[in-house]
């Protein structure tokens, strides 16, 4: 049976200090036969990194302070003792100082 696990993300930017500091919301869809979740964070490298593992309930939060500026992928997998379900959907968000402004014009009027 294919799982497929939807989550919402809530990433809100706060300012701490010198640094950028993004606490980051997760929520999903329960999965039949879960016992637990586990959280992952993949880097722009491609390194992937659990940021929460055992987790009982459909929620989870990671505050993103440690983490260096860049793109980030999340995704959660669920769990029992018969093993792992494959990865649900991923999230991507920037983590760090704000990216450039895009799209910038100048335009002169000679009247």
């Amino acid at each position: 049976m294919k799982r497929i696990l939807f989550f919402m993300m809530l990433a809100t930017l706060l300012i701490a200090g010198p640094a950028f500091a993004v606490p980051i919301d997760f929520t999903w869809d329960a999965s039949v036969g879960a016992s637990f979740y586990t959280l992952h964070m993949t880097d722009s490298a491609g390194n992937d990194v659990v940021v929460a593992d055992n987790i009982t309930g459909t929620t989870a939060n990671y505050d993103s302070v440690s983490a260096p500026p860049g793109d980030y992928s999340f995704y959660v997998t669920a769990g029992n003792a018969w093993g792992v379900s494959p990865p649900s959907n991923a999230v991507t968000t920037w983590i760090g100082l704000p990216q450039a402004p895009g799209n910038f014009n100048l335009t002169i009027n000679f009247n």
